[in-house]
């Protein structure tokens, strides 16, 4: 009697179990051939891009605050989205620049991938803001490595997240008072020399590659109270800032609020607010330390890892590491992951990809100041023996 129930209950389980895949099978399939024709589309869409790498070649003399950079930033400014016809039949996808700082030996670089089609743009913003310097396209670095092909290279990488909320900012050059003209250079105190200082004084055979991938920030972030709709991280900030005077929806409440919230909490909140009112980008950042592995030298690492320690603040915001190519022995004994990561975040540089498959990350947004905090072209206070400069002209 027992054998007969157990018998019963499992032929209407199996009976059960067809029913659904009568009804699940079918959507499951138009779920997949879905995501595998937008996968397709988009690639197609991407390999039809032109991409140019642009050498910068800084003149001898830089009189310029970040300010300038700043504007040139603009030019990597390109809001809007295809429409749902384009996105899933065409492929088409927001395109991103790259801000790279790079060291081969020693020599730094500073680099800019962008599109063909925004070139002249960011040239005639490059020549209008710093008269002097040269930009010329070049052949990309990264193929110039056989990091893949042969086993004599080691690798470590690092790819970075904020640690706080995005709209609040990091240490700026504002905050460093780079946006004011001293009487002297020397006296001049640019968080960006440090990161000059350690990429020039790599050995000849190491390299450090530094990336900022950048795109016109979007409505990604949930609005409060609403459940299908998306608001940018200006609307973030709002319910931030709210939250830190003490906010609510309550008339008299907010008429307190500036005398209930401390002083730091105002500056705070001043500062979240002036962080909003400029340009937002989407952004990743990953830096890869490259060398021979009789060479390997494993102080850059660790150089490497804060290279953007400079920027951070407590009461703010500041950068930590998100994904690195390091882990503890329990967690890969047989050095499987390590291996794939390392492929992974190399292929991922080189083709600098972040905000899209295979290689998506999530993104953070920095406004147009810390971005030209963190890639900007420094004065003579950066007096690297291996940052070469335009001697005339």
């Amino acid at each position: 009697m027992i054998l007969t129930y157990l018998e019963a209950g499992l032929v209407d389980t199996a009976n059960s179990f067809v029913d659904m895949l009568v009804y699940t099978l079918p959507i499951g399939l138009v779920v997949l051939c879905f995501l595998a024709w937008s996968s397709y589309v988009r690639a197609l869409f991407l390999s039809k891009v032109k991409w140019v790498l642009l050498e910068i070649k800084l003149p001898k003399n830089i009189y310029k605050s970040p300010k300038a950079m700043e504007i040139v930033l603009t030019s990597l400014y390109q809001a809007g989205n295809p429409n749902w016809y384009d996105r899933y039949w065409g492929g088409k996808v927001r395109l991103w620049s790259s801000l790279e700082l790079v060291s081969i030996g020693g020599d730094v670089h500073f680099f800019v991938r962008i599109t063909d089609k925004i070139r002249n743009t960011v040239e005639s913003h490059l020549y209008s803001q710093f008269p002097g310097l040269e930009v010329h396209e070049v052949v990309d670095y990264v193929y110039k490595t056989d990091y893949l092909r042969s086993g004599g290279q080691e690798l470590f990488g690092v790819e970075y997240k904020l640690s706080k909320e995005d709209p609040y900012p990091i240490k700026t050059y504002i905050d460093y008072g780079v946006d004011k003209d001293p009487a002297k250079e020397e006296y001049r105190i640019d968080p960006m020399v440090a990161t000059l200082e350690f990429l020039g004084s790599l050995g000849q055979s190491e390299q450090v590659w530094m990336q900022i991938l950048v795109m016109a920030a979007k409505s990604r972030f949930s609005k409060q109270g609403k459940w299908f709709e998306k608001g940018d991280w200006k609307e973030e900030a709002k319910v931030i800032v709210d939250k830190i005077m003490k906010r609510d929806k309550e008339s008299r409440a907010k008429e307190l609020s500036s005398s209930m919230a401390s002083p730091g909490e105002r500056a705070v909140a001043e500062a979240v607010e002036r962080s909003v009112s400029k340009l937002g980008f989407d952004c990743g950042i990953r830096t890869l330390y490259i060398a021979p592995k009789d060479k390997l030298d494993t102080s850059r690492v660790v150089s490497m890892a804060g290279a953007l320690r400079q920027y951070n603040t407590l009461h703010l915001n500041g950068f930590k590491g998100s994904i690195s190519t390091q882990f503890d022995w329990w967690e890969d004994p047989l050095g499987w992951k390590l291996t794939k990561r390392k492929r992974n975040i190399f292929k991922a540089y080189c083709e600098r990809a972040f905000f899209y498959p295979p290689f998506e990350r999530k993104p953070f947004v920095l406004n147009t100041e810390e971005l030209a905090t963190i890639f900007h072209f420094p004065g003579q206070v950066a007096e690297v023996p291996t940052f070469a400069r335009l001697e005339s002209k």
